[in-house]
């Protein structure tokens, strides 16, 4: 007869991971395609956008995918230079 198997149960610590900062700002960036009417057919965009930006811009629209999820420091100083010190 084989040992019984000692299972334990599932204990989340935090509801969101730890990343999730609420104070830092968060931006869900979706990829999309779009109608173009000039060509008369749908094309992928190359970038992101969020869905706001995305419905005001292109009346016709459609979300490809769950959302692109970026936080964003507002004490960074901007883009990544490796010549800026780290203090």
């Amino acid at each position: 007869m084989p040992p019984a198997r000692l299972t334990q149960p599932v204990v989340l610590a935090h509801t969101r991971p730890r990343r999730q900062n609420p104070r830092m700002r968060r931006l869900e960036l979706y990829r999309f395609r779009y109608f173009d009417t000039l060509r008369r057919r749908w094309l992928q965009a190359r970038y992101v956008l969020q869905a706001p930006a995305i419905r005001c811009q292109y009346p016709e629209y459609e979300l490809i995918g769950a959302p692109e999820i970026r936080h964003v420091d507002p004490d960074s100083f901007g883009q990544f230079n490796p010549f800026r010190s780290s203090a």
